[in-house]
């Protein structure tokens, strides 16, 4: 029989298919991944950090995993907003802590990451979705 190439990651992500069809008789299987949706099957109860999560793309982040059941740490720059966010989570039934941070400044970066840990004690899931493109001076974006 060949040995089938070694795969990164745990033998439970790993199913066998059936035998291979194959002239030389050694019965080779192939190894399979499991889909991805089947191994992470439960979000409830973790924890997703999301920068930006005020608006756009961060708040759409931080609404679907509200909505998977897990715990949000919203970050964003704009106090405001991130209040507004903060109740919207939470009048989902989703507990969630915001955090005024700008990510350019490494002390508040780890400031973040304290409060999460503090607060939900792990962090299962970072986005990092903060940013606002600057100008380009004239220079094409792409």
């Amino acid at each position: 029989m060949v040995p089938s190439p070694a795969l990164p990651g745990p033998a439970e992500d790993l199913v066998k298919e059936r035998p291979i069809g194959d002239v030389t008789g050694r019965g080779q299987y192939r190894i399979a991944r499991k889909a991805w949706g089947v191994v992470v099957k439960d979000f409830a109860g973790k924890v997703a950090v999301v920068t930006g999560a005020a608006s756009g793309m961060g708040l759409a982040f931080a609404h679907r995993f509200a909505d998977e059941g897990m715990n949000i740490v919203l970050a964003d720059i704009e106090s405001e907003p991130l209040a507004m966010a903060e109740a919207a989570i939470v009048a989902k039934g989703a507990k969630a802590l915001a955090v005024r941070t700008n990510v350019m400044h490494e002390d508040e970066m780890n400031r973040l990451a304290d409060r999460a840990f503090s607060t939900f004690g792990n962090v299962h899931v970072l986005c990092n979705n903060a940013g606002v493109a600057g100008g380009t001076q004239g220079m094409p974006v792409w």
